[in-house]
């Protein structure tokens, strides 16, 4: 599932070129195909396996270049939970998952290709750094923290479920780990707040409100205002959040995760332009083209979708992207987009973009425009009515007329800039190690960790049979993965070794990087069956082989026994006489040390 890759707008023009070259011989020599799958976001952050379907959210589907109409989906209206099914053209689409008044951020996925007479599966995973959304337990306390690695630049949306409250509001504000007692930790973005209420309750920020490092640690609070509250949570078992766990007012660690999911920026894509508050906002006035100005934050433009009431919510509209205002350079295709149900005769519509098709500059004002195209003689869009969403670098038109005073209750995604490549730090990068022949090593710890930007998906391989690695691969977004060096040495024999443990990650601008151990096995400095360590082997050590002698099958356990066990089985029988001998030296008469190899 791509989102906001370079490279896919291009297979997706090719594509449409040949959509509308088969439209133009005949349209009934455009075959069709499926797509269908469920869209969702995981139960608790970093178990897959287990996902909250998107019930009444709304998939639409956008053709690369719009060589074919786009179509719209209510999600599970069919088959229940996210479910969804889009049959349509062969040829390369994006999908756009939205629903602007529910607690979570959208989703655009690319390169969805749909291919004649065939169902292909894709499932939409919205873009979270945390989830425990989970109603098995609760506890009662005010403030209450929840601490998280962040994968993403930016958070987006905060939701939380309460079991019961006396408080009349729920602040919510985020933390960034500095050391000490998390009450402590400085906080990072506005604090906002939401009514209490036995759903799910949220507050909603744009991209760049609430800064985030990849890799680092920071803590998600809720305060009661006048009043505490139970929030539903999840009790540890080992299956659940492994970055993180529930704090409470006074810093103390819990052991479980509360029930509060956070959508972040770490899909490739960020929302510069949205309603961050509830609701679908107020009508503003009857019209048949009308339509938006924005700053572009990003590279390119990645989705939009507008509220709107009309005679039927069954309509479709064209979107177009202009520089500037109306009168500028059209950026990229016009698309045709079908609106969605909300309730009665309002609906929701939305489009979405292939990367790159239409090219922003960063810093530069766009105009997203909506025109009637059918279904409906014209409409009535929804506009901001809160203060909070007031959007300070555009506004509204009405056909051509500037409304200065208007922001339309709209959501505006892009393809954000790229950021640094992932790059692979290890530490350390190389291991000098010794042992005595037979000896056991200990395991060793190296650490692997992406140094730039991104997600590092490695692999750890090595050269040789007497070291592995635990675990062999993993990814990181910037923390710390520690790696096991897990030696078996006791058999090799005197010498010096070298054994080279390779980190791949191909998305890393200096993979592959090595971790180099450097092992030497000395000899021992008496015989093994030296037991009085006097550098000879005689009378007296024959003595204590005699004391030691258990028989073939029969454990020898005694430590004092050690040097005699020389066939290395757990007994001291014929097969060690057979070798003791070899160790023979007589008294005063220096006994080589590797007599019983």
């Amino acid at each position: 599932m791509s989102v906001c890759v370079a490279g896919h707008h291009k297979r997706g023009v090719v594509a449409a070129v040949a959509g509308l070259a088969l439209l133009s011989l005949a349209a009934a020599a455009v075959a069709d195909g499926t797509v269908s799958g469920e869209c969702r976001f995981e139960k608790i952050k970093g178990r897959a396996g287990s996902y909250i379907g998107l019930y009444e959210w709304n998939n639409f589907l956008s053709a690369d270049a719009g060589f074919a109409d786009g179509q719209s989906y209510r999600c599970g209206h069919e088959f229940g939970g996210g479910s969804y099914r889009f049959t349509s053209a062969a040829g390369n689409y994006t999908m756009y998952v939205s629903q602007p008044t529910f607690f979570a951020r959208p989703k655009v996925v690319t390169d969805v290709q749909i291919i004649d007479g065939q169902t292909r599966t894709v499932n939409p995973e919205l873009a979270i750094d945390y989830s425990c959304y989970v109603t098995n337990d609760w506890s009662w306390d005010s403030p209450y923290y929840q601490t998280f690695v962040a994968t993403g630049t930016s958070i987006t949306r905060i939701q939380w479920r309460l079991a019961g409250w006396n408080a009349t509001n729920i602040q919510a504000s985020v933390h960034q780990d500095t050391g000490g007692n998390v009450t402590s930790w400085p906080q990072v973005g506005p604090t906002k707040s939401a009514s209490p209420g036995h759903g799910d309750s949220w507050t909603g920020y744009r991209s760049g409100d609430i800064p985030t490092t990849p890799g680092l640690t920071y803590a998600i609070k809720l305060t009661g205002i006048g009043g505490n509250f139970g929030i539903m949570s999840r009790v540890e078992d080992g299956n659940g959040y492994a970055q993180g766990q529930a704090y409470d007012h006074n810093g103390n660690p819990q052991n479980r995760d509360l029930n509060i999911t956070v959508f972040s920026d770490n899909d490739g894509t960020v929302i510069p332009y949205c309603k961050t508050t509830s609701g679908l906002g107020s009508l503003s006035e009857w019209q048949g083209r009308g339509g938006q100005t924005f700053r572009a934050t990003g590279r390119s433009l990645a989705a939009a979708d507008l509220w709107f009431a009309s005679d039927t919510w069954d309509l479709q509209m064209r979107f177009k992207v202009f520089e500037n205002g109306p009168g500028g350079i059209q950026i990229g295709p016009s698309k045709k987009g079908q609106g969605a149900a909300q309730i009665g005769d309002v609906g929701l519509i939305g489009c979405s973009w292939a990367p790159d098709e239409v090219p922003l500059t960063p810093g530069n004002t766009y105009y997203i425009e909506t025109t009637i195209a059918g279904g409906a003689a014209g409409y009535n869009p929804y506009r901001f009515d809160n203060p909070v969403d007031e959007y300070p670098y555009g506004h509204a038109y009405v056909g051509d007329g500037a409304r200065p005073d208007v922001d339309l209750s709209m959501t505006i995604m892009e393809c954000a800039q790229p950021g640094p490549s992932a790059e692979i730090e290890r530490s350390p990068a190389t291991f000098i190690r010794s042992i005595v022949r037979r000896d056991d090593l200990p395991d060793d710890t190296f650490t692997v960790r992406n140094g730039g930007g991104g997600l590092m998906v490695y692999t750890i391989s090595d050269n040789v049979n007497w070291l592995s690695v635990d675990p062999p691969g993993g990814e990181s977004s910037g923390e710390t993965d520690p790696i096991d060096i897990i030696y078996d040495v006791a058999s090799l024999p005197v010498g010096s070794y070298t054994g080279t443990i390779t980190i791949d990650a191909p998305d890393a601008t200096n993979t592959p990087q090595y971790v180099v151990v450097h092992l030497t096995v000395e000899a021992p400095e008496f015989a093994p069956c030296d037991f009085d360590e006097d550098g000879d082997v005689d009378q007296e050590d024959f003595g204590q082989f005699q004391v030691c002698y258990s028989g073939a099958g029969i454990p020898q356990n005694d430590p004092t026994c050690d040097g005699a066990d020389l066939h290395q089985d757990g007994d001291v029988d014929r097969d060690d006489f057979a070798k003791f001998q070899q160790c023979i030296s007589g008294p005063n008469v220096p006994a080589d040390s590797l007599c019983a190899d």
